[in-house]
């Protein structure tokens, strides 16, 4: 296998309708040796109306212009956007994935989790942000934390697993 990334799953969840968290898989729980993602192709979403299959796409949206429009949040649009999509019960937005790189012949598997909020002075933030990985991805691995951030803060950094981690209080 050369290299490549591949998305394994997401969750979303305080989009629209959808309160509780909602997971798709795109591969098996866990990533074999001989992981070949052609065998995994996804080609539709489907489900009953109202089970939630454009909230997945406009969370999906949310955290693309998120991740590409650096000042997505200080804009007023995304902010009337954002009160309008986010679940009024909830008042946040949660979203996750899984994905899956290979660089050289080990796999690596990712998660990275982003929530979005709304603060004292009813703007969304960001409430928090990790990205962690694992050698594989077999159920006895765990997840090895690169970065976190709780309400604007950076909480955790791990540099390499023998230099430790750097904690601001």
């Amino acid at each position: 296998m050369d290299r490549m990334i591949y998305l394994l799953n997401v969750s979303v969840s305080g989009v629209k309708c959808i309160e509780d968290e909602i997971r798709l898989n795109f591969y098996k729980k866990t990533v074999d040796k001989d992981f070949n993602p052609d065998s995994y192709r996804i080609k539709a979403i489907y489900g009953e109306n109202g089970a939630g299959k454009s909230a997945i796409i406009t969370g999906i949206k949310i955290f693309y212009d998120y991740i590409v429009g650096g000042n997505y949040l200080n804009e007023t649009k995304n902010q009337k956007f954002l009160g309008e999509i986010i679940n009024k019960k909830t008042k946040k937005f949660t979203i996750a994935f899984e994905y899956l790189v290979n660089l050289s012949d080990d796999n690596l598997v990712y998660r990275y989790t982003l929530e979005i909020g709304l603060n004292e002075n009813n703007m969304f933030v960001v409430n928090s942000e990790a990205l962690s990985y694992k050698n594989g991805n077999y159920p006895n691995n765990n997840y090895s934390n690169i970065y976190e951030s709780k309400n604007g803060e950076l909480t955790n950094i791990t540099c390499e697993d023998n230099v430790g981690d750097i904690k601001k209080k």
